[in-house]
C-alpha cells in the first residue's frame, strides 16, 4: 500500500512539474492570436502568425518534455499482420471520414451559430494581392498551422492530461475545449465548431495511434476551406 501511494505521489509531483512547459507553449499560442488581432496588413498578419508558430515549434524542439511528447506521437500505424494496401485503405478512410465530419460541423454548427451570434469575430484572415504570397501561405503557411496545432493540442495535451487521468473521454473533452478556446479571436461560433473539430482530430489520433493522420486531415481541411 505504501509503495503504491509513493508511486502515485511521484506521478502527481511529476505532472505538476510539467505544468510550466505546457503552460508556456499554450501561453505563446494564445499570445500569438492576441497580437495577430492587431495586424493591419497581410504582411503583418503573416509575420506574426509565422513567427509565433515557429517559436512554438522551437519550444517543442528544445524543451525535453515537449519534445518527448511529440516524438512519442509518431506511433506505428501499420499492424505487423496488415498488408500495405489494407493499411493505406484503413488510414485513408479514417482521414476522409474525419474531413467529412469536419465539413458537417461547418454546416451544422458554425454557420447556424453565426446567424444566432453574429459579429463576434475579431481576427480576419487576410486577403493577399500578391499571388506568390498567397501560394506561400496556402502551402507552407497552412502546413505550419497543421503541424504546430496538432503537436500542441494533440501530441502534448494528450500526454499531459494523461498524467492526471486515464479516462480517454476526459482527455478528449479537455483537450478539445482548450483547442476551441485558442480560436477565441475567430468568434464564438468558431470556438464551438473547433471544440467539435478537436474531438474529431483527437479521435483520429487515438484511433490511428499516430499524429500524422490528424496533421494531414488538418492541412487538407484548411486548404479546402481557404481555397
Amino acid at each position: 500500500m505504501e509503495g503504491n501511494k509513493l508511486k502515485t505521489d511521484q506521478k502527481q509531483k511529476t505532472a505538476i512539474d510539467l505544468i510550466m512547459p505546457v503552460g508556456a507553449i499554450l501561453l505563446i499560442s494564445a499570445l500569438g492570436v492576441w497580437i495577430r488581432v492587431y495586424a493591419e496588413t497581410s504582411e503583418e498578419w503573416i509575420l506574426v502568425d509565422y513567427s509565433f508558430r515557429t517559436v512554438e515549434l522551437a519550444l517543442i524542439a528544445f524543451i525535453p518534455y515537449l519534445r518527448e511528447c511529440v516524438k512519442g506521437s509518431f506511433g506505428a500505424m501499420k499492424q505487423n499482420y496488415e498488408p500495405f494496401p489494407l493499411f493505406l485503405l484503413r488510414i485513408g478512410s479514417a482521414i476522409v471520414l474525419a474531413i467529412f465530419l469536419m465539413e458537417l460541423s461547418e454546416y451544422w454548427i458554425r454557420q447556424p451559430l453565426q446567424e444566432v451570434i453574429p459579429n463576434t469575430r475579431l481576427d480576419f484572415y487576410p486577403v493577399f494581392d500578391d499571388a506568390v504570397l498567397y501560394w506561400v501561405d496556402m502551402t507552407f503557411g497552412l502546413a505550419l498551422v497543421a503541424v504546430s496545432e496538432e503537436f500542441i493540442f494533440r501530441s502534448v495535451l494528450k500526454e499531459f492530461i494523461g498524467r492526471f487521468t486515464n479516462n480517454v473521454i476526459v482527455i478528449v473533452i479537455i483537450s478539445s475545449i482548450i483547442f476551441g478556446m485558442i480560436h477565441w479571436a475567430h468568434g464564438m461560433p468558431n470556438v464551438v465548431d473547433n471544440i467539435f473539430v478537436g474531438v474529431i482530430f483527437m479521435g483520429l489520433y487515438i484511433k490511428t495511434r499516430s499524429i500524422i493522420p490528424p496533421i494531414i486531415a488538418h492541412y487538407l481541411t484548411n486548404v479546402w476551406y481557404f481555397v
